[in-house]
């Protein structure tokens, strides 16, 4: 995680061209509506291209029973088809996450996971200015979700999954979307 955390840095201290040096805070307006956050910075770093870094976090300790704790760090490149940053675009990123939730195929059941893992995928969306320092950013995205867990019981706290150090899981989920509302500051 600490290596994704640097890796951010230093791609946003890139120089960048002064005529296009802008950067927008945003906020997911669509994941705040479901009780998850999800904040992101981004810098222009050329004509079309740009650098986002967001981050999403599920503060919910039980949701129908289980736990629902997860934190997804996303860095990503991003190659827009207009100049000016507007329209059409798409995005690669490698990001990190930690968990601790009850995946899907144990709902309804006293079981759950908790781990950390790796996403590699791919990002489409598109922007629309609403004036001269807001925009919206529309976007949908996924890929392969690579994870380490373990899993435990809710009812006695101890694992039931007879795997000695991890379980390794990886599937091809989509696991971003969205409208961000973004703002770029002077």
């Amino acid at each position: 995680m600490t290596r994704l955390f640097l890796m951010a840095a230093l791609l946003l201290a890139a120089p960048i061209r002064r005529a296009e040096a802008q950067s927008y805070i945003k906020f997911n307006g669509v994941t705040a509506l479901l009780g998850v956050p999800s904040v992101g910075y981004e810098r222009v770093t050329g004509e079309r291209t740009s650098f986002q870094f967001d981050l999403t976090v599920s503060p919910w300790r039980s949701v129908g029973g289980a736990p629902l704790l997860f934190m997804m760090l996303v860095p990503e490149w991003r190659y827009h088809r207009k100049p000016g940053h507007t329209g059409l675009y798409v995005g690669a990123h490698l990001g990190a996450t930690v968990f601790k939730v009850q995946k899907w195929n144990y709902r309804n059941t006293e079981f759950y996971q908790e781990g950390f893992g790796f996403i590699l995928g791919g990002t489409v969306g598109y922007k629309k200015p609403l004036g001269d320092r807001w925009m919206l950013d529309t976007f949908f995205g996924g890929g392969t979700a690579q994870s380490l867990y373990k899993g435990y019981s809710m009812v006695t706290g101890e694992r039931y999954d007879g795997a000695k150090l991890w379980n390794v899981s990886g599937e091809w989920v989509p696991y971003r979307g969205g409208v961000m509302i973004a703002y770029r500051p002077r």
